[in-house]
């Protein structure tokens, strides 16, 4: 269990262990540290930028730039932010908080959770949601290294919870999936950490980092011992063409897995092959290298592990940090013991128990003491052999003891995380079922609306099918019937009157001719009218088109048969509903100033023009005949009837006439 822990230890030393630089990576993928003359080129850029937005990001940066640099600049920093203009108060005061939990992150975490928090109000009260969610990601962080992971799981939390219900860049999303896994490894709660890597895994696009995170699944089965499906999942990442920082970790990560299971052989050449890879930045080629040493010194090859020590003694080790440090004098110390240079043992034993009393105690002090005790006593001092070795045993029993206390604690934690978990599954599982009920009941609903629709309208056809067929039945019998009978009672007056006029005994003047010419007369007139009846119940005729071509053909007969100039304007195509009623109100109106027109103005100019204005239907006839007086217009049964049809269409009837200089009447009809 303990190869285990070291091997997990030594292959995420790269990201975990080693700070970020202090500066910005070149193209050769080397770090080169933030410098004077960086910070008066920030300066300057600062200068040159024209937007209060952009003034505010490149301080923000400046800020966290040079915190090593120059650590008492942040203040200044700060004032320099406050006095930005064309930026709010509530914004300069959410970013003067930013830079403060920036400067304090390392120093005192305690100090900088405050200033997040009042970040996270400010930028709540803003709408920056992304930036909201970054300040729990900040905090999170801050309590995940005080070891306060139940606090440090709320915080990721509720960034998650943003994340999902507000507008945000899916990148974040997936960074607070990462965060969270990382905590629930941390504390051992490794199926939920798998879980969160999955949901990663099924939106991340780039390949490489679906390659981290497979190789962060496959870190997590490890911790498990599930050590063949974790080389699953490095296995097709490795074959492909990648970044060379991100082949060299699944290499270190393979080499890891074989050497744990014994395969040494398969380690070192895993291994190899990542030593072998260009352009890795320093302290991945000295992490890369630590392994395969070690991997020489399991594979009994201790030449090549000695010649590889020499290679890593010339290597910068500046900004090696301690974890790998300690572990270089470890094998270091292997290799002297192995040649017998038992003073060199002791010298770099020394040098390592140094670097450890910087550290909380770990098993790797106790096989380091012994290394020192056994090169001791090889040099025939068995009295300090001794006390080494009582020290390491005690240091022993001090890091199984801190452990247990440890364990103990984590498994509070873990209970309590999973339990969390569980409840945030089930609900989740009552969330989906109440969306599948309702699903299920919005889809019944829809189905009963469409079941009444289809009978409603079916219902609708079904009526206006038996209406139509009515009044074609009503038509044919009015005109087959009563129009047929009209038309044989005006054909016998006239056979009579012709009769009579033949008679010698008859004249023109006699009572009973003029009875057979209203008979006559009369019988025309209902036959027109019910010629009228007939053709506005004839459902073929509901349309526009028909509407106009009888208005026009109408109009231009009448006016044709009085030698009358005319000018008829009517728009082909209209918005309203043709139905029976409109239709036949419509005609009777049209119909009634025409024939007025024809009959009483004695005009010798007629103009009909019916149009579209607006939600309205204006119809105008205009003559230039002798007009009509106030007591006409009162007393006329022709305009009664144009206003009582004009009434049932709910219109407006306008004349406008004088003695002598003709009429024009206006009907003003609203759209239906």
């Amino acid at each position: 269990m303990k190869g285990i822990i070291l091997g997990a230890l030594l292959v995420g030393m790269s990201m975990l262990c080693y700070g970020q630089p202090n500066g910005p990576v070149r193209s050769d993928n080397s770090y080169r540290v933030y410098s004077p003359q960086d910070y008066q080129s920030d300066l300057k850029n600062i200068q040159d930028a024209q937007h209060p937005d952009s003034v505010l990001k490149l301080y923000v940066a400046l800020a966290r730039n040079s915190i090593h640099l120059y650590p008492d600049s942040t203040d200044n920093i700060i004032d320099r932010v406050m006095k930005i203009d064309g930026l709010s108060d509530t914004k300069k005061n959410a970013y003067a908080n930013l830079i403060k939990a920036d400067h304090w992150s390392r120093p005192n975490p305690d100090s900088s959770l405050k200033y997040i928090i009042r970040a996270t109000s400010y930028f709540e009260e803003l709408g920056m949601n992304e930036m909201v969610v970054n300040m729990y990601l900040r905090k999170g962080q801050q309590l995940f290294r005080r070891n306060d992971y139940l606090a440090a799981e709320e915080a990721y939390l509720k960034a998650k919870e943003i994340t999902e219900t507000t507008d945000i860049d899916e990148s974040i999303y997936k960074l607070v999936l990462d965060r969270l896994a990382n905590l629930y490894i941390r504390v051992g709660v490794v199926e939920i950490a798998l879980d969160r890597y999955q949901e990663i895994l099924e939106i991340e696009s780039d390949f490489t980092r679906v390659c981290q995170i497979r190789l962060n699944i496959s870190n997590a089965l490890k911790m498990n011992k599930d050590f063949e499906l974790a080389k699953e999942y490095l296995s097709e990442c490795i074959q492909k063409d990648l970044p060379a920082m991100m082949k060299a970790a699944l290499l270190r990560s393979m080499g890891d897995l074989e050497k744990v299971q014994g395969n040494f052989k398969e380690s070192v050449r895993y291994l190899e092959e990542a030593v072998s890879l260009p352009n890795l930045v320093p302290v991945d080629r000295f992490q890369t290298n630590l392994m395969l040493a070690e991997a020489y010194d399991g594979a009994g090859d201790m030449q090549k592990r000695d010649s590889l020590i020499d290679e890593m003694k010339s290597m910068d080790l500046s900004r090696i940090q301690l974890p790998s440090k300690i572990h270089f004098y470890r094998v270091q110390i292997n290799s002297a013991l192995d040649n017998k240079q038992y003073n060199e043992v002791i010298e770099l034993a020394n040098k390592a128990e140094a670097l450890l009393n910087r550290m909380p105690a770990t098993p790797i002090y106790g096989e380091i003491m012994e290394s020192k005790a056994e090169a001791y006593a090889a040099l025939g001092n068995y009295q300090q052999a001794y006390r080494i070795e009582k020290t390491a045993f005690n240091n022993l029993n001090a890091v199984e003891t801190r452990g247990r206390i440890s364990q103990e604690e984590l498994y509070k934690v873990r209970f309590q995380m999973r339990d969390k978990n569980d409840q945030i599954s089930e609900a989740n599982l009552e969330i989906d079922k109440l969306n599948t009920r309702l699903l299920w009941l919005l889809g019944i609903t829809i189905l009963l609306i469409l079941i009444a629709w289809l009978i409603v309208n079916k219902n609708r056809v079904q009526t206006k099918l038996r209406v139509e067929a009515t009044r074609n039945h009503i038509a044919r019998d009015l005109h087959d019937d009563l129009s047929a009978t009209l038309s044989s009672i005006s054909f016998f007056a006239e056979a009579i009157r012709r009769n009579n006029a033949q008679s010698s005994n008859l004249n023109e003047d006699d009572q009973s001719v003029k009875y057979l010419q209203r008979i006559d007369q009369s019988a025309t007139d209902a036959k027109d009218k019910i010629n009228d009846i007939i053709w506005a119940i004839n459902p073929e005729n509901d349309d526009w088109t028909n509407f106009v071509s009888k208005s026009k053909r109408y109009a231009a007969d009448l006016f044709e048969s009085k030698n009358l100039e005319y000018e008829i304007n009517i728009e082909e195509e209209f918005d309203s509903d043709m139905n029976l009623t409109f239709r036949q109100d419509l005609w009777l109106v049209y119909k009634e100033l025409v024939t007025n027109l024809v009959r009483h103005a004695k005009s010798t100019k007629a103009q009909i023009d019916l149009y579209q204005e607006g939600n309205s239907l204006v119809l105008k006839v205009s003559d230039n005949g002798i007009g009509m007086s106030e007591e006409e217009m009162k007393k006329g049964n022709g305009l009664k009837n144009l206003r009582y049809r004009t009434d049932r269409l709910n219109g407006e009837l306008i004349i406008d006439t004088k003695i002598g200089q003709g009429t024009d009447i206006k009907v003003v009809i609203p759209n239906k």
